[in-house]
């Protein structure tokens, strides 16, 4: 009999099926006329019948009740049914015991197999849960502005819920709330009625139209409040699920939309840093062109006519004394060499060969001094013409600082400047293989007043780029520049200096030098 009920617990077929037949066996082979499982229920207050044979009305079998344990501890009791003033034997009640430990460890295993079920079924609804909301999250921080954010909650609220309609709404200053994202066939919903009615309700199961409040509405302000909204007609009803997942991604979008904010902000301040750095470097090459022309048109128009008039004394002079004639041609030299000085200056002032002949050649006129001491010079800056007239500029600013750098402190044998583009970046580089520097222990020139690359390295920043010095001692100097290429297909540069750059065009225009 035991080892049936055994049998009938190791068989697995269910908890119902092994009772059943293990009580079957039980009122056989004592010949009673009934035998019953219970249980404690608390909610009850007592012992239940859990299963009971045969079913149906007859004798009570609570004649006698044989507690079931496990490892001690009892998990229900077997009650029997006896005759008249019956009682049960030694012998009999040895098989009830036994019988009652099988099924107190039938009992235990399907309610520990119960509970790990109930209990796998929630990990994987979290799981599930947890994906999604990751997936949210990885989404929602991909926004890169307020309205991107506002439109990714909205959209994965639809997704998350399967909802029809999503709507986030947000206080417009007057009290009350407008939608500032939307999504669905439904562009008039929620009502105010509706959101106050909702609102009233709370989030709850088995509705059709949820909304939870947003931490903080996505702001640092603690007072301020938005919603995500959504509803669903068809399919069925919101559970508590649903409510869940919209309240964990109501966490996720305050802080998209607080950094979507925050970004929004920043693009609006780097926009207009960069328009007051286009400024500035206009301003600066209009007054290089100011000054270029005023030297022009004055101190070398001067010299040239003071030069042509020794040369004419010195001809007037010729029959004189050998001694002044020479004095009036070493001063007639002096004014000729102080005119190429001057226009040497003016074309480090405003290169006109920046603007005629392009940036490769005003370059070009630059590393002459270079060549002159003997060292190599290689370009290659055809990539260059990608940039923006005002980036070209600031470009040309920079290689003019590098080159004077190097003519003063390199000693170079090989000068190589070249241009890059790739991925919308063009990189300019200067590299020789002179003396180098320490660039760990600093530039000792700045505090000496020489500012040559502090001040280039801010200009490329307030340029909308990045100046990046490498040196070491005996192993010369690389300097890239990087600033944003001009766009292709509208033919403006990059960010926000397409209406610096046009003012400088027209500058151009207006104005020329000629030395």
């Amino acid at each position: 009999m035991v080892l049936r009920a055994l049998a009938h617990v190791a068989d697995g077929t269910g908890i119902a099926s092994v009772l059943e037949a293990a009580l079957d066996d039980l009122v056989a082979t004592l010949g009673i006329p009934a035998a019953a499982f219970y249980v404690e229920e608390a909610s009850a207050g007592g012992l239940v019948a859990r299963c009971r044979r045969p079913e149906g009305a007859g004798a009570d079998p609570a004649d006698a009740l044989v507690p079931a344990r496990i490892a001690g501890q009892a998990v229900g009791a077997i009650g029997v049914a006896l005759g008249e003033g019956a009682r049960l034997s030694d012998d009999d009640r040895l098989v009830v015991e036994a019988v009652a430990g099988a099924l107190a460890l039938a009992v235990r295993n399907d309610d520990l197999m119960r509970g790990l079920g109930d209990r796998v079924r929630e990990l994987d609804r979290q799981g599930l849960q947890l994906s999604a909301l990751t997936r949210v999250a990885r989404r929602v921080a991909s926004a890169v502005d307020e309205g991107d954010a506002r439109r990714i909650v909205v959209g994965e609220a639809r997704t998350l819920l399967q909802a029809d309609t999503g709507v986030l709404l947000v206080h417009d200053g007057a009290g009350g709330l407008r939608a500032v994202a939307h999504e669905g066939p439904e562009a008039g919903w929620p009502r105010p009625d509706d959101l106050a009615r909702i609102l009233a309700e709370g989030p709850r199961r088995g509705v059709r139209e949820i909304v939870v409040g947003v931490p903080n509405g996505g702001s640092s302000d603690e007072g301020s409040v938005a919603y995500i909204a959504v509803r669903r007609e068809r399919g069925a009803p919101f559970g508590d699920a649903d409510v869940e997942r919209l309240e964990g991604l109501a966490d996720h979008a305050s802080v998209a939309l607080a950094n979507g904010r925050l970004l929004s902000g920043l693009r609006r301040e780097e926009a207009q840093r960069r328009s007051l750095a286009a400024s500035i470097v206009l301003a600066q090459e209009s007054e290089r062109r100011r000054v270029a022309e005023d030297i022009h048109d004055g101190p070398v128009q001067e010299l040239v006519g003071v030069g042509l008039m020794l040369d004419a004394l010195a001809t007037e002079l010729r029959d004189g004394s050998s001694a002044v004639v020479a004095d009036v041609n070493r001063a007639a030299a002096a004014a000729r060499e102080a005119v190429r000085a001057l226009r040497r200056a003016i074309s480090d002032l405003h290169p006109m060969s920046l603007e005629e002949l392009g940036f490769t050649a005003a370059v070009r006129s630059v590393v002459e001094r270079i060549e002159w001491r003997g060292a190599r010079v290689d370009l290659d800056l055809a990539a260059a013409d990608r940039l923006s007239e005002t980036h070209r500029t600031l470009a040309f600013r920079i290689v003019q600082e590098a080159v004077a750098n190097i003519v003063r402190h390199a000693d170079p044998r090989v000068v190589a400047i070249t241009a890059t583009e790739r991925d919308g970046q063009v990189s300019l580089v200067v590299r020789d293989d002179g003396r180098g520097f320490d660039t760990v222990a600093g530039r000792p020139g700045v505090a000496e007043g020489h500012l040559g690359l502090a001040a280039a390295e801010e200009r490329a920043s307030l340029g909308g780029g990045r100046l990046v010095v490498d040196s070491t001692p005996g192993g010369g100097t690389t300097l890239t520049l990087t600033l944003p290429a001009e766009r292709e297909d509208t033919g403006q540069p990059a960010e926000s200096f397409s209406s610096a750059d046009d003012r400088a065009s027209a500058s151009a225009n207006r104005s020329s030098t000629t030395t």
